[in-house]
């Protein structure tokens, strides 16, 4: 009992810094937890849940099948979660009507699995930056019937 007491009374400061950095500890972790709660959940939280995957084959497959239409310049994929983009450039002088028919050529190439599970998004643009009526963008939800497309702003004035 004495060797404890000489021992503590030795020993004081270093014994009020080991508490006093074990305190700190507990409270920059209880910080820590209440300003960041998300560490270490999936970005997307529970939706992914029973996710239907889509194989590289057949985005590559798509993006041969729009590069195969006469006036596509390029094509690319892109999958976020239950969204799958379809990034494409088209030739300067497509109209926005013919640019259409390329998204419905590109969702025909998913199984009815793949259709039911995600959305789907197209983009098309030109290289030529001032023609008023490109970009356009589709979006097909599971549900819907076809893709819906911007407004056609040929004829808009600006």
């Amino acid at each position: 009992m004495i060797e404890l007491k000489r021992f503590f009374k030795k020993n004081k400061f270093t014994i009020l810094i080991v508490v006093i950095f074990i305190v700190l500890v507990i409270i920059g972790a209880s910080l820590f937890q209440l300003l960041v709660p998300n560490t270490g959940k999936a970005i997307y939280g529970n939706r992914l849940d029973g996710k239907v995957e889509v194989t590289q084959t057949t985005y590559d497959e798509v993006v041969n099948a729009l590069k195969q239409q006469t006036f596509v310049v390029e094509a690319s994929t892109d999958e976020r979660g239950k969204l799958i983009n379809i990034l494409v450039t088209v030739s300067d002088d497509t109209s926005p009507e013919s640019a259409k028919t390329l998204g419905q050529i590109a969702y025909n190439l998913f199984t009815e699995e793949q259709k039911q599970y995600y959305d789907f998004q197209m983009i098309i643009t030109k290289n030529d930056k001032e023609q008023k009526s490109f970009p356009i963008m589709g979006y097909k939800h599971p549900q819907s019937a076809d893709f819906v497309w911007t407004k056609d702003r040929s004829n808009e004035s600006i």
